[in-house]
Order: structure tokens, then sequence, then C-alpha cells
């Protein structure tokens, strides 16, 4: 028998399948990969809108998404980091980024006069405000917050860590966002 006589034969003995037994869910959203190491440090919440007049969030669909969260807020949440820790480690996120906090009354006088506000000003004035706000932690808190807020990484994996006292490292951490307050 050849080749070509082995596969017809084997295809006469196959029983298919009826197209009403196959069903695929599907999701009003997409949550993406759903692998263990995907999972590292995801939480899943609603996409609302904020109404503006009431504040209030609505999200008439239920839809919900997810986020990764940063190693500052994964810290918070384990109460390794305060409060004020965290709202610094956002300011200065936010500063290095180059995205300097927002004045809503400024925004206005900027409509008013006609949005005439030079882009060079902004990056200057953001840079300053990360300069200043680093000046502010102490010199041996600097490498870790640089490392867990700047970098997004992981405490445990710093240079020279060595299986140290991570409690002190914490400390560190958080007496050097804390100081910036």
């Amino acid at each position: 028998m050849t080749s070509k006589a082995k596969r017809k034969a084997g295809k006469q003995g196959r029983k298919s399948i009826p197209a009403t037994a196959v069903t695929v869910a599907t999701s009003p959203w997409d949550m993406g990969a759903s692998g263990h190491a995907n999972q590292d440090r995801m939480t899943i919440e609603a996409r609302a809108h904020v109404e503006v007049e009431t504040g209030e969030a609505i999200n008439p669909n239920g839809v919900k998404g997810r986020r990764r969260k940063s190693w500052v807020e994964e810290y918070y949440t384990k109460g390794k980091l305060s409060g004020e820790g965290l709202a610094a480690a956002y300011r200065l996120y936010a500063a290095y980024q180059g995205h300097p906090a927002k004045d809503p009354i400024a925004a206005i006088d900027d409509v008013r006069v006609g949005g005439c506000s030079e882009p060079m000003a902004t990056l200057i004035d953001s840079r300053r405000e990360y300069y200043t706000m680093r000046a502010s932690i102490p010199s041996d808190c600097l490498p870790i917050v640089a490392h867990v807020v700047l970098d997004d990484n992981p405490l445990r994996s710093m240079q020279g860590r060595n299986g140290g006292n991570d409690a002190q490292r914490f400390a560190m951490l958080d007496r050097g966002l804390c100081a910036m307050c």
C-alpha cells in the first residue's frame, strides 16, 4: 500500500464533530495572557468613567481590565510602606517622567491667555522639581529609592543585597520617601 493510499484510508475512518458540539466562550473584555508568570502583580479593576458633575464612577456594562501594579504599590498593599511614602513615590516618579503636578487654576489661566505656554519651560520646570525632590532624599536611601521607585524593580533584586535584612531596607525606602514630604 502506498503512502497516498494509507492517508486516504485514515481519513475515511474519522468521525466529524458536529458544529453544535464545539463552543467557544466569549469574554466581554480582553484580560490578556493567563499564564502564571503573566499574573505577577496583576490586579483586576473596573474600567469606569468618572462623571464630572457628580464625581461618581459609572460602569454600566461592568467592563473590567487588568493592570500591573508597580512595586511601590505592591509594598504598600503588603504594609511595608506608609501612605506618605506611597504619595511621595508617585510624585517623584511623575517628576522623573516629566509630568509635573497639574495646577487646575494655572490651567484655567493658560486657557484664558490662549495657551501660549512654552514647552521647553515646562520641561525645565519638571526637571527642576525632580532634582529638588531627589536632593531631599538622604544619600544612604537614594540607591534603594532609585531602584524601587524610578526603575520599578523589586527590592530583592538589588545589587549587593546578599540576603541581608529586608526589614531594614524597607525602613530605609520608607525613610527616603518620607523625607520628601
